[in-house]
Order: structure tokens, then sequence, then C-alpha cells
């Protein structure tokens, strides 16, 4: 079970970043703005490291401590990110298209 859940993490959090990233790429502001404009936000680094935590969990299942601690951090920033964003920001906008896809997996389907 701890696979299946993994897997479906990592896979919804790394084509939300995959789509975030490609958006940003081809956007007006070309690859180096783009890239840049990309690292600079919370809510990618957080779900970077989110990506990097359900591919863990997904190559080596054994439960360890500091992979708990580490998992523990993430998921109190994915909150601290995803709270905000639901309650404040979400209604300054309303994305389309690829954009629509990607604002609802890294913020509402990967925390």
């Amino acid at each position: 079970m701890t696979r299946f859940l993994a897997s479906l993490g990592a896979a919804a959090t790394w084509v939300g970043l995959g789509l975030q990233l490609y958006i940003l790429l081809v956007g007006p502001m070309g690859p180096v703005s783009g890239t840049w404009r990309f690292i600079a936000f919370f809510t990618v680094l957080m779900n970077l490291f989110a990506a990097i935590m359900f591919t863990w969990a997904l190559v080596n299942p054994v439960f360890s401590v500091p992979r708990a601690r580490l998992q523990s951090a993430v998921a109190v920033n994915m909150t601290m990110v995803g709270g905000p964003y639901i309650l404040l920001l979400e209604k300054l906008w309303s994305p389309q298209g690829l954009q629509f896809v990607a604002d609802k997996l890294l913020h509402y389907v990967t925390p």
C-alpha cells in the first residue's frame, strides 16, 4: 500500500511541477526568466521536496526516523503554503487550461 500511495503522490507532484515549468519556459518571459521564476516560488520548492519524499518512499519503502522527520517538515511547509493560497490568493485569479491543471495538482492534490 505504501508503494501505491507513494507512486500516486510522486506522479501527481512531478506532473504538476513539469507542467508549471513547461508553462513558464514557453511563456513570454523566455527560458531563463521562466526558470528563475519557477524556482522563486515557495510553492514550487515545497512541491519539489514533496516529490523527492514521495519518490524516496517509492524507491525505499522501509520506514526510518530521519525520513519521518523530513516528511513531517515537508507536510508542515506544504500546509503553510497551501492554506494561505486556498484562503486568500486563489480568489485573485482564475487559471485556464494547463495552468489550471498545474495549479490544482500543486495546491490541492500534492498537499
